[in-house]
């Protein structure tokens, strides 16, 4: 019997957490054949490839895979999604929690047959504080992806692939990978996978726990990482100009979106600690930065993003020759 659910988890380094996160997925009331967890182990340099091996051999629905080479989580997601055999998938991160409610949601999606339940997640602190973070609003009709977000874009809904269920057959129909070996890879494959839903329905019930880590990637603010987040926007940019007239809510919402985040990406370069400016342009491509000035909202941009923009060679030159004094100067007036 196939199982009714797949986890997608990407690992790297988690010797820390991986105990806690099989805890939490084994403490949800559901047969264990009826769910498989798929592990890829991006290249890690600690002990989590023996820990894997180790809950693999206690857990038969536990599929262990390990990358020769560290491509991040695009691509250990794609591996993973190639061998699923669940009805469903759900995207998880090894140092956050399944919670009990996706039990329920999962029992919502196979009776509706939805392309994509989008459920409820929240964050969890250092201190175990809990706020939700998404669908503080309620949606009981059953939609198009088109229409929910031309309808419901500005809800907060979850940006990354954690929070929704989704029909493995239908993903796989006209599947788009993860972009590989970039940070953000998963900003417009969500968008992607929500419009060209024929059936989306929205599950307030709470799935997933998003648990605060210091040491997460997601907290390095370096200039690649930034690059990374610039070029998902105009990977987002691209996607929305293949969209019809049809979409023009959500196109221009979303637009005007991505332009702010561009624009809040490239204003503050000078800001990164590592100074390194030339590997952000670089990181970027000429396709990108182009694409980011071509086809974002330019009436969101600043002076300084516009001109950054447009002239990446002057841009980076200036940078390396002013920045240092400017964060010299910002250190001296903050102490």
């Amino acid at each position: 019997m196939l199982p009714k659910l797949s986890y997608i988890v990407p690992a790297y380094n988690a010797e820390n957490t991986l105990t806690t996160f099989f805890e939490k997925i084994y403490a949800v009331d559901m047969p264990q054949d009826e769910f498989e967890v798929i592990v890829v182990d991006d290249c890690s340099t600690d002990s989590t490839w023996n820990l894997l091996e180790e809950y693999a051999a206690k857990y038969p629905n536990i599929v262990i895979l390990h990358q020769e080479h560290n491509q991040r989580q695009g691509a250990a997601r794609n591996r993973a999604i190639a061998v699923a055999k669940g009805e469903y998938i759900t995207c998880a991160d090894i140092d956050d929690w399944v919670e009990q409610g996706i039990v329920d949601a999962l029992k919502e999606a196979l009776h509706l047959k939805v392309d994509v339940l989008i459920c409820q997640t929240q964050f969890v602190s250092n201190t175990g504080q809990k706020v939700y973070l998404h669908l503080d609003k309620d949606e009981h009709r059953v939609l198009t992806g088109e229409q929910f977000l031309n309808e419901h874009y500005h809800w907060h809904i979850p940006g990354a692939p954690w929070g929704y269920l989704i029909r493995r057959e239908y993903m796989m129909r006209d599947y788009v990978p993860f972009v590989e070996n970039r940070f953000h890879e998963d900003n417009d494959w969500i968008l992607r996978i929500v419009y060209n839903a024929k059936v989306v329905k929205v599950d307030t019930t709470l799935i997933y726990s998003y648990i605060e880590n210091q040491v997460s990637t997601i907290h390095s603010n370096t200039s690649i990482r930034m690059a990374d987040e610039v070029h998902a926007a105009y990977r987002i940019f691209l996607f929305l100009e293949s969209l019809p007239d049809s979409s023009k809510p959500f196109i221009d919402a979303c637009r005007e979106d991505r332009s702010y985040t561009v624009d809040n990406y490239v204003s503050r370069l000078w800001k990164t600690p590592d100074g390194r400016y030339i590997d952000f342009y670089r990181r970027l491509e000429k396709e990108g930065i182009e694409g980011c000035l071509n086809l974002g909202d330019i009436h969101v941009y600043s002076g300084m993003t516009k001109f950054m923009l447009k002239f990446p060679n002057v841009s980076t030159v200036l940078l390396y020759t002013i920045a240092p004094l400017a964060r010299l100067l910002k250190h001296l007036r903050n102490k």
